[in-house]
């Protein structure tokens, strides 16, 4: 009933693209933690800010 060989010679030939392909989203979601923590900082400055237009802005951060 079950009479599958798994193809490990195709499987092979494609790894180096399967680790290009880790690669680029490691980057990814390294690059979009970046921003998403720079994003947050700025926003919880311009909420502590005194500057009533900053802190208007950074009100919203939390909607």
């Amino acid at each position: 009933m079950f009479d599958y060989t798994f193809q490990w010679r195709s499987a092979l030939r494609a790894l180096p693209d399967m680790l290009a392909g880790a690669v680029v989203t490691f980057e990814t979601a390294a690059l979009s933690m970046i921003f998403g923590v720079l994003i947050a900082l700025a926003l919880t400055v311009m909420r502590e800010s005194k500057n009533p237009l900053l802190r208007g802005i950074g009100v919203f951060q939390g909607s």
